[in-house]
């Protein structure tokens, strides 16, 4: 539930989806405020699944349906943990940078595996990516952006176009509407969106 994670969950709710699994293993630290808009100062040491809980039920009421697991993923095997014998994902997104360069490959197999259909992107300062949503093992383009040399430092502005683009797909996708099925690069320095060559 970081920055683009947490601009995904907002747009969500105000969509009005109402039936959530949030997963995180940090707690809200005072440095995460400039970005991750659902927390407050008197959330700083709070588990940030539990701070998301409390900012939903707040602007959105108690008739949400949220799972909030605090977990760490490392392995596919924790992704199907968090799964189990479910079928009732829609869609999974996939906003987490640890670890680097193989979190993105982790989840989507095993959500694949379960035929979860998925979207990553991500954001530094000056650039982002964002897509495709992954609907089953279909070919999916390799280092459309650079994700073994992606940044550790995020920045509260390009997280949040990052985030509501994604929700956006994630919206159009369960809507049944015509989703894009590429990949696509944001650089912030030119203010472009350019769909990744494949």
């Amino acid at each position: 539930m970081g920055g683009t994670g947490s601009v995904i969950f907002q747009h969500l709710l105000a969509a009005g989806v109402k039936r959530i699994t949030i997963v995180d293993s940090d707690s809200v630290e005072l440095s995460n405020l400039n970005r991750q808009f659902i927390y407050r100062k008197n959330d700083v040491g709070t588990p940030k699944v539990m701070a998301a809980e409390r900012y939903a039920r707040e602007y959105y009421g108690d008739d949400l349906e949220i799972n909030n697991l605090q977990k760490t993923i490392r392995s596919v095997e924790d992704v199907e943990d968090i799964i189990g014998n479910e079928s009732s994902f829609d869609l999974a997104a996939i906003c987490m940078d640890h670890p680097t360069g193989t979190i993105t490959d982790i989840c989507q197999k095993a959500l694949l595996s379960k035929k979860i259909p998925c979207i990553s992107g991500g954001v530094g300062i000056r650039k982002g990516f964002y897509g495709p949503i992954i609907c089953s093992k279909q070919v999916y383009k390799e280092d459309l952006y650079d994700r073994q040399h992606g940044t550790l430092y995020s920045f509260g502005p390009t997280n949040t176009v990052i985030g509501a683009l994604m929700a956006q797909e994630m919206l159009e996708y369960v809507a049944g509407l015509d989703n894009h099925a590429t990949t696509f690069n944001m650089n912030f320095e030119r203010y472009t969106l350019v769909a990744a060559k494949e």
